[in-house]
């Protein structure tokens, strides 16, 4: 008993969903991080930038 196309195609969405959801929780979790690290507090909720690309590739390393 094999899944549908639509059935497959629902779980590829889940699937992409979660794998988006974990890469965003892993870049709040560096920013929050720096930002205590720098003792500006967190930089994202203030409203300021999030850290460069490269200090996030650097981190999740």
């Amino acid at each position: 008993m094999g899944l549908h196309r639509g059935e497959l195609m629902e779980a590829g969405e889940l699937g992409r969903l979660i794998t988006q959801r974990q890469g965003d929780a892993k870049r709040r979790l560096v920013a929050e991080r720096e930002g205590a690290l720098s003792g500006t507090g967190v930089p994202h909720q203030a409203g300021g930038s999030l850290p460069r690309v490269e200090s996030v590739t650097a981190a999740l390393a």
